[in-house]
């Protein structure tokens, strides 16, 4: 990419393996490299590992299990040197007891140098109505950070109905809750849209 600046340059280079270890077990590893050059001069390189496993003990319930492992080191640029290894891990689950009922909940661990963050996601989608043209939705996550004891709380409830073909209207609403050292701040947002096509 050129710019009035200098040039950035990308190189990357992904590899992805998948296989059916057993009935409902598959496993997966995921492994890629990648270089960038800054119009600065600066140049990062990231090297990351993914791997884990799918479990689905039920037909109604999936179970995964995943890691992610990354490292990266910038050089150059009139800076100096730094590397960054982070780490992730994941358990996620998804359960649909009826067609028309999804249930989702997950949980991580993401960790950088000193770095500790906890995150929970949980999600339920309903579609009352067959066909799907009226949807809602609910997402909930959780992002708990060691570093400054703080707590992020969304929640997402989501509503979608497909009047026809040609039009669909949309309401969401956004409620961000954070609490940390420095104090607390609530965040609510709330949109409404009308599509059509005429």
């Amino acid at each position: 990419r050129e710019t009035r600046e200098g040039r950035t340059d990308t190189n990357s280079l992904f590899l992805s393996n998948t296989a059916e270890l057993y009935a409902n077990v598959s496993a997966f590893l995921n492994a890629g490299s990648s270089i960038a050059t800054q119009e600065t001069g600066q140049k990062n390189e990231a090297t990351t590992y993914s791997y884990g496993i799918g479990l689905a003990p039920v037909k109604t319930l999936t179970v995964t299990l995943s890691a992610t492992d990354q490292d990266t080191t910038q050089t150059g640029g009139g800076l100096p040197e730094t590397s960054i290894v982070s780490r992730r891990q994941d358990a996620t689950a998804a359960y649909m007891p009826f067609s028309t009922l999804y249930l989702t909940a997950g949980i991580g661990r993401v960790s950088q140098d000193t770095l500790r963050n906890t995150i929970q996601n949980y999600g339920v989608n309903w579609s009352p109505f067959p066909g799907g043209a009226l949807q809602f939705t609910v997402a909930y996550s959780e992002n708990l950070s060691d570093q400054d004891n703080s707590i992020v709380r969304t929640t997402q409830p989501n509503v979608r109905w497909t009047i026809s073909r040609w039009a669909s209207a949309n309401a969401s609403y956004i409620a961000s809750e954070s609490i940390s050292n420095l104090g607390r701040t609530t965040t609510t947002v709330v949109a409404i849209n009308f599509r059509a096509i005429i």
